[in-house]
């Protein structure tokens, strides 16, 4: 019976037997080939220009996901949350040619921004008085200041009264603000709160209405931009933020680095072509490779119809980096046998039946790395899992089939060849750190060890963060915009609590309205002075209404104690025409909205407000149902779920590639040690970012399975070669020697290729981007000198007690 190496070996000389025969069934009919991949690839265009980006905090997290159906419930009965601030700094607000200049602005917004359900100032802001038995409700400039005492009267009326505080004037008066509420549901066209025609609940199983998109958003922001562009009034400076405007940035600085990244990945790779093989087909061919993988993935995601999310600017360069690869491991081998004088079909054959069995399992385990992200709660991350697969899968096959049939019929010129053993300076250079690992197997494996325990120490001081703030510069427009919202008006962002009081007109009840009243109070205290700066219930409307009725006098600015006396407040206020009451509860008066306006902050200031919050909640509303919700926690459960999918998928990288390790080597022992050599430096540098105190985002949490899925390219390069020559002569360190000279220089030319593609994100202009780029570019680099120092190392020390039977020439 042959023992378990002799069977490996049958097994890989079988499958490269199969590779074989498909070089010379491509090399037979290369016309059909040729014509049938690019009519693939033509395929793959034409839905190209449908693909849109999104980068909405609620759709990345899965509809299911419980933080996400709460926030779906609200705006089905409540509308967007979504808003932007307008801050404009003026010397005066109350300043009659100011206030002239503000209604133009105000009015110009609302005839050319789309997909707004309300625009609010100074200029139209909710008024509420008394005149005799009279509730009078109406525009706070419904009659129009026209001498210096009416201004002097206006601007006292603001400061006295607390809704106008912070919301549509700062404390000093240098500064008001326009808030524009985006519509909920953009294909109804008809006012989904309306009290006459109200929504079913979608409890009720009510169609989910279709909330603006990320591209309309962008519309909405480039038609405010255009408005603020026209003013020409006494404003010294315009701050837009917002959500919207955060999204919209960052879809702009996707569309820009996608062009980046493009061109400088492929201008890296033709220099890394053309100082490799020094001839046109070299580099054109391998373009080809990487363009077909580039269409046709691209082309899925446009003929799937869904939003791309912003974890897609990595993929040209990641696509283009391991299709290149691929290609150049068969072109190295290709023209080695070529211009040593072999026919064309001869050469394929060897080259494929060489080349073919490591390029898929190489292929096979960047797709599983990759494939891992699918594990993750967080859906950008988990569409990255299915769209890198793909188009790993599609730059295999084009380089194992459209490439041979290209070199079966473009013009080829042979190049003189020099000595067989003779090696560029540095190919002598991997020759000799390998030789060096070989001599040295302990030290090399002792100084990893010692690294490796560094690595790990450090990787136990990683913080993770999911502040999309901090992917702009810090000298970017919208960090100064954004601390303006927060630091003079109401705040940037919104928290919102759904209150269900369990009965129709619940919310009549004076206990219940003094228990709002109570928790909007104790709110604003939490996270500390100035964090939750504004909140807006109906309670505050009551007490408008309350004060109005009772000659405007600030002592009744106070919840009613009357049940029913509350029922006829509401009930006027409703009669006087204003629509305010309906963004605040459902027609049955039994659903109430909570809003609270907070600053901007990192999800790590967050998370103990909102764990307050939640206790508040349960403090003030033990009977009630009440769900915290809005932007801020969506935020909050991105960033958990960030990190729950790091591990996840790095778990679930490490439990399907080591077994395709021990699959392809043939033995347990020698798959584990395998994996030393391409966990290492994923360790290292997460390690390293522990220790300079990089946090993991959304991005940078993609370095550990990509970077293993790339490692272990060139980690079953060097093995599958090494254990062939090892299977033919016993000799380790003969082995080791053959392997780099043969392979060493494909090696290190892939790693520049893939380091140069990753290097390409330190363009980007978002600081996150430049250091995934970074870090990964970094774990490709170690990964290469671990293939040349650790695994030779690893292999002797495997081998040193017994000699392989040597498999018959």
């Amino acid at each position: 019976m042959p023992s378990r190496p002799n069977r490996v070996a049958a097994l890989r000389t079988h499958a490269d037997l199969q590779f074989e025969r498909l070089a010379t069934w491509v090399a037979r009919r290369p016309g059909w080939v040729i014509g049938l991949c690019l009519a693939w690839v033509a395929a793959g265009v034409a839905p190209i220009p449908s693909i849109v980006f999104s980068t909405s905090p609620e759709e990345s997290l899965f509809p299911d996901h419980p933080v996400r159906a709460a926030y779906t419930d609200f705006k089905e009965q409540f509308g967007s949350d979504g808003f932007v601030v307008i801050t404009i700094e003026t010397a005066e607000v109350f300043d009659r040619e100011f206030l002239v200049a503000l209604r133009e602005l105000h009015e110009g917004l609302e005839e050319r921004v789309p997909y707004v359900e309300e625009i609010t100032s100074l200029i139209n802001v909710r008024s509420t008085r008394g005149e005799a038995d009279e509730l009078i409700v109406e525009d706070l400039l419904e009659e129009w200041p026209d001498s210096d005492a009416d201004l002097r009267a206006l601007e006292a009326r603001v400061r006295a009264t607390e809704f106008y505080r912070r919301t549509f004037v700062d404390d000093d008066g240098n500064y008001t603000a326009i808030v524009l509420e985006l519509v909920r549901d953009v294909a109804s066209g008809f006012d989904p709160l309306a009290f006459d025609d109200p929504p079913e609940s979608p409890l009720d199983g009510a169609e989910s209405p279709r909330l603006i998109s990320t591209p309309e958003e962008i519309e909405v922001i480039r038609a405010v931009e255009a408005a603020i562009a026209d003013w020409s009034g006494p404003a010294e400076r315009f701050h837009v933020a917002g959500l919207p405007v955060t999204n919209t940035r960052i879809v702009q600085d996707i569309g820009e680095n996608f062009g980046v990244f493009l061109v400088f990945s492929s201008g890296s790779m033709v220099v890394v072509l053309v100082a490799l093989f020094r001839r046109a087909s070299g580099v054109l061919l391998p373009l080809v490779v990487v363009s077909s993988a580039l269409i046709g993935t691209f082309g899925f995601i446009g003929w799937r119809g869904t939003p791309v999310n912003m974890t897609a600017q990595i993929l040209p360069s990641f696509l283009m980096a391991v299709g290149a690869s691929a290609s150049i491991h068969i072109l190295v081998l290709f023209f080695q046998r070529y211009d040593a004088g072999e026919e064309r079909t001869a050469a394929l054959r060897k080259a494929l039946g060489h080349g073919g069995s490591p390029i898929t399992m190489a292929c096979l385990t960047t797709a599983v790395g990759l494939g891992s992200f699918q594990v993750a709660e967080l859906a950008p991350i988990q569409d990255l899992g299915v769209l890198a697969p793909l188009g790993i899968a599609f730059a295999w096959f084009y380089a194992l089939v459209l490439l041979p049939a290209l070199l079966s019929v473009v013009p080829l010129r042979r190049k003189p060849r020099p000595g067989e053993r003779s090696l560029s300076p540095v190919g002598r250079a991997v020759v000799t750190a390998g030789d060096f690992s070989v001599r040295h197997p302990r030290s090399v494996v002792a100084t990893t060890g010692c690294l490796v325990a560094l690595g790990l120490y450090g990787a136990t001081q990683l913080e993770y963060e999911f502040n999309a703030m901090e992917w702009f510069p810090l000298d970017d427009p919208i960090h100064l915009d954004t601390e303006i919202a927060d630091r003079r008006m109401g705040g940037s962002i919104g928290i919102e609590v759904l209150l269900d009081s369990g009965r129709e007109n619940g919310l009549h009840d004076p206990d219940l309205q003094r228990r709002i009243e109570g928790f909007e109070a104790a709110a604003v205290e939490v996270g500390g002075a100035g964090f939750v700066r504004k909140t807006a219930s109906v309670n505050g409307v009551l007490k408008e209404i309350h004060q109005a009725l009772n000659e405007n006098r600030a002592e009744f600015y106070a919840t009613p104690g009357d049940r029913e006396l509350i029922a006829q407040e509401l009930l006027l206020f409703e009669a006087s025409g204003s629509d305010d009451l309906e963004e605040m509860v459902d027609s049955q008066f039994r659903l109430a909205r909570l809003s609270l306006r907070s600053v901007w902050a990192s999800p790590k200031e967050y998370t103990p407000v909102l764990d307050r919050l939640d206790a508040l909640l349960d403090e003030w509303f033990p009977d009630e149902e009440v769900s915290l919700t809005g932007t801020a926690p969506i935020i909050i459960a991105g960033q958990l779920e960030t990190r729950d999918g790091m591990t996840g998928s790095y778990t679930v990288a490490l439990l399907t590639i080591t077994p395709i390790m021990m699959l392809m080597i043939g033995s347990l022992r020698g798959g584990l040690v395998s994996m030393v050599p391409n966990l290492m430096p994923i360790i290292v540098v997460l390690g390293l970012m522990g220790w300079t105190g990089i946090r993991i985002d959304i991005f940078t949490m993609l370095t550990g399975s990509v970077a293993i899925g790339l490692a272990v390219d060139d980690t079953i390069h060097f093995l599958h070669n090494f254990y062939r020559e090892f299977d033919r002569t016993g000799d380790a360190r003969g082995s080791v020697r053959r392997t780099l000279e043969t392979t060493g220089q494909a090696l290190l030319t892939t790693s520049i290729v893939l380091s140069l593609g990753f290097g390409t994100f330190l363009l980007a202009s978002m600081p996150t981007l430049q250091l995934f780029g970074a870090v990964t570019a970094l774990a490709i680099i170690l990964a290469f000198l671990a293939d040349i120092l650790v695994a030779p190392a690893l292999v002797t020390l495997a081998t040193r007690h017994r000699r392989r039977e040597i498999t018959p020439p």
